[in-house]
Parts: C-alpha cells; structure tokens; sequence
C-alpha cells in the first residue's frame, strides 16, 4: 500500500462564491420531488430569489414520468404546471421565475448549470425507497454522473439546511471542497461527521490526518466537527453512518473512473454511484472537475 499524499490548504478554501443564495437554480416539472426541491431552495436562498429550471421531456427521455396524473406535452402545459406547483409550495406572492428548456432531463440540467455557472442546482430525490428508485427513477444518478458543478438533491423528511451531514473525505482535493461545500449548506449549529474509510488495498494516510482536517473544518465554524474513523467498505460503512445517526444528507465527491476523453459524463467513481443509488438522505455532491 502506497502512503497517501495530503493536499496543501489552499484546496479547503470555498467553494461557494457569496452571492450563491441569489444565484441557485431548481429543477421543477410539478411532480412532488420538485416540490422538495422548491421548499429547500427557498430555506437556503432565504428571502433573495432564484432560478426555476423546468425540461419538457422528449418522448426518447430514458427518464420514468412517475407521478404524472398526464405528462405535458407541450411547453404551454408544462408552464401552467409548475406555474401552479410555485403557487402551492411558495405562496402567491413568490418572486421565483421559471426559465423553459426541452430534451434529456439531465443533459439539459447539466448542461445549463455549467453554462451558466450555477454555483448550486437543487433537485428533489424521487424515490426514498431504495427498491422504488431501482426499479424506476434514477434521474439523481443520471445528472450525477453529467454534472460538473455543485448539486444538493433533497430527500423527503430531511431538515434543510441539514443539521446533521456525513461528510466523506479520502483527502483528496476533492474531498476537501466538499468538506467545505457541506459546511457552507448545513445550518450554523449542525453537526459534521468528518468520515475517512480505511479499506483493505487503499492507500494509508498519514497520521492524524483525519484530526488535522476536522480541525481546519472547525475554524469558524459554530457547529460541531466530529472526525470519524471507519474500517471496512467505503459505500457500505458511509450509508451505515448516515442510517445510525439519522444523519440529514451525505455529502462526497465524484470521480471519473474512465478517461474523460474516453467517457467524459459516463462514471462517478463505485462509492459515489452506490451511496447516490442508496441513500435514504439527501445528498451534496461534488464532481472533481469543479473548481
């Protein structure tokens, strides 16, 4: 096993610019996922206004319409839907606008967010049933493994901002901006759980690293920053983490397992897609091309 190589500080710095609450954008197409979605952006961005993105999806979208009494058909229809769904969620008086696109969910989602520089898309999570989503909607995993900015996806009955996160770190310079997108998204008292994974044939840390991290994390920070120590595998010990402490969201960032020239939005790496796939809590997610 190799010794693994700990990125200077400079990395942790903040991944959010200070405008980011007025600059968010939701994914909204009037289903009850959405509506997740549209509460949290609104608990996030506070009394500033954001962006609704809503796709009229093209009859070869590999995503599932569940949850559509009838699915829209047209950019009128799907307008009028959504109209009425920031009605219900936000109120009449909401200051939200909708910006209309069409064609793949996902593609069209990432593709505007890194146009555009959103700082953060927020989506709701359409299935909490790990079975449910297997068998139908994967569309959090399909704009995982596309984006290339940062992405907040809400999970039904999970506080926002989140007071509890696990937060993966493999020390990574990735690792650490996540670190540091999930403190800048939970609440100002929430609880950090700072979780490295030692698995058999990884690479071996140097010593107290992980304490060194939870400490820079600490700095400024008025919530707590808890280092956690796990042995075993990465995907199954950071769910079971997440499950024992009721933890609110995970937050981890993705990697390309495959040459982007080779495959440039077709992999997140095996931990991320298993604990995106898995989780029964909302998740912060990461793409390392970010920066």
């Amino acid at each position: 096993m190799s010794t693994l190589m700990i990125p200077s500080s400079g990395a942790t710095c903040t991944v959010l610019p200070e405008d980011w609450t007025s600059r968010l954008v939701v994914a909204a197409d009037g289903r009850e996922p959405s509506d997740l979605a549209l509460s949290a952006a609104r608990s996030l961005a506070g009394s500033s206004a954001f962006r609704v993105i809503s796709v009229l999806t093209t009859s070869t979208s590999k995503d599932r319409p569940q949850g559509w009494s009838a699915v829209p058909q047209s950019p009128e229809t799907l307008l009028a839907v959504v109209g009425t769904q920031l009605r219900r969620v936000l109120g009449e008086d909401h200051d939200a606008w909708v910006e209309l696109r069409t064609g793949y969910p996902p593609a069209v989602l990432a593709s505007f967010a890194e146009l555009q520089a959103i700082p953060l898309t927020v989506v709701g999570i359409g299935q909490p049933r790990v079975l449910d989503r297997l068998a139908g909607d994967e569309s959090v995993l399909r704009l995982a493994r596309m984006i290339r900015t940062p992405l907040f996806a809400v999970a039904p009955g999970r506080a926002v901002p989140p007071r509890c996160v696990v937060v993966a770190t493999d020390f990574s310079a990735t690792s650490l901006r996540v670190a540091r997108l999930a403190r800048a998204l939970a609440a100002p008292d929430a609880e950090l759980l700072l979780a490295h994974v030692s698995t058999p044939n990884g690479r071996i840390a140097p010593a107290n690293a992980l304490r060194r991290q939870a400490e820079a994390l600490q700095t400024g920070f008025c919530g707590r920053v808890r280092p956690i120590d796990l042995q075993g595998d990465a995907a199954t010990e950071l769910l079971a983490l997440a499950n024992a402490r009721g933890a609110d969201a995970i937050a981890i960032g993705t990697r390309g397992e495959t040459s982007m020239a080779a495959s440039p939005r077709g992999s997140i790496g095996t931990v991320a897609t298993r604990v995106v796939r898995c989780s029964s809590c909302s998740l912060i997610v990461l793409p390392e091309e970010y920066d």
